[in-house]
């Protein structure tokens, strides 16, 4: 259920994005907030997040992180007038963090033998569907994830 609410969440963050810089600038310090709470602050709690939880945590917290990198994407996309130097500095840390979780994951995949096959797919659709409103994508059980708006 959390892995369906998370999708959810930010497939609908995602398609607000697209409504424009009037609707999303009053949104814009809550939209900053989610995205820097979607990544951990530092390298020490990256590698503190190793020994974090199961597989199933793990793809509920990739689930995340995809659909943060994506309502991101889509603000770039749709708001780009709202973008200054803090936003721009701002929006930095999460994908610094992102990248430095990438160089690290392949451990973690290994001492979870599973969460390879099982976050890839679905961290697939939620970026998909964010980043581009008014696609339906099919998941591997044949339903669809539609961001339209």
């Amino acid at each position: 259920m959390s892995l369906h609410r998370t999708q959810a969440g930010w497939l609908l963050i995602g398609a607000i994005m697209t409504l424009g810089s009037p609707v999303v600038k009053g949104l814009l310090p809550r939209m900053l907030l989610l995205w820097r709470n979607s990544f951990p602050r530092s390298n020490k709690e990256l590698e503190s997040e190793k020994a974090r939880g199961d597989a199933f945590t793990w793809q509920v917290t990739l689930e995340g992180r995809a659909g943060a990198l994506s309502v991101m994407h889509s603000f770039l996309l749709n708001c780009p007038d709202l973008l200054n130097e803090d936003i721009t500095r701002r929006l930095l840390t999460p994908i610094e963090s992102a990248l430095a979780m990438l160089v690290k994951w392949s451990p973690i995949a290994k001492s979870m033998a599973s969460i390879g096959t099982q976050s890839t797919p679905d961290a697939a659709k939620v970026s998909t569907a964010a980043a581009r409103p008014g696609v339906a994508v099919a998941t591997e059980d044949r339903s669809e994830i539609s961001a339209g708006v």
